[in-house]
């Protein structure tokens, strides 16, 4: 749901700190602070290599997600949920609005069937996007 702002939508720009000036019988203000807050688009994963995969292999997932402010946390599990923290890479880049694109890169050895979870929280909306993938190995 959107938020007037002077008969315009709220864009990142307009985040920072206010004076709100109210009239009841005579003029008080009151400072406040805008946060601004985007939800971001589901999670997309790719693999590199993408085919003829086996056990032992070094494999890549690349997981984007789009549109999104602020800059989310990223955390990806294995299929038991254990969070895997070694050779994980994240990138934020911002575009004309000031919208975030985050890609994280996870690299492992595969195992014969391996699993994971890529989860994006947008820590201002407590809003969580993931995508679950199982990548088999032969």
């Amino acid at each position: 749901m959107g938020f007037g702002w002077n008969g315009t939508r709220v864009v990142v720009a307009d985040e920072g700190s206010y004076t709100c000036f109210v009239r009841v019988q005579e003029y008080n203000s009151a400072a406040l602070l805008l946060l601004v807050a985007a939800p971001y688009s589901k999670p997309e994963v790719t693999l590199e290599p993408e085919s003829n995969l086996r056990p032992g292999d070094e494999l890549a997932l690349t997981c984007v997600a789009y549109g999104g402010y602020p800059k989310a946390n990223v955390i990806w599990q294995d299929g038991s949920g254990r969070n895997l923290t070694d050779n994980i890479t994240t990138s934020v880049v911002a575009n004309e609005q000031g919208l975030f694109t985050m890609t994280s890169v996870l690299t492992v050895v595969l195992e014969p069937n391996s699993s994971f979870n890529c989860r994006l929280i947008n820590p201002l909306l407590s809003e969580e996007r993931s995508i679950f993938v199982t990548v088999t190995g032969w």
